[in-house]
């Protein structure tokens, strides 16, 4: 996939901080599914909180559309937090 055109970070600031084409390519991807298998640190978790912003916020799909699945607890709740839609006062529990 090609380099954000001219590193505009405004543009994609989801990309903020990703160091490597692999994960620039799996956040950007257009793919409906994709599966990361990958080493403990390699940034899988990142990687993923941050293609999920860039659906929702870049391509404006429904987060109810969204499923990411992990095989543990620490992850899910890691996730859960970070991608938690912001709760502001007088919202209905």
């Amino acid at each position: 996939m090609a380099e954000n055109a001219g590193g505009d970070a405004s543009r994609e600031p989801w990309l903020d901080g990703v160091e490597g084409e692999p994960r620039k390519d799996l956040i950007r991807s257009r793919k409906r599914y994709v599966q990361v298998v990958a080493g403990p640190g390699s940034g899988k978790t990142f990687g993923l909180k941050r293609r999920v912003q860039h659906l929702v916020k870049g391509d404006a799909v429904d987060p109810k559309r969204i499923f990411v699945g992990t095989f543990t607890r620490a992850i899910r709740a890691e996730l859960a937090a970070a991608l938690a839609p912001p709760v502001s006062q007088g919202d209905e529990p």
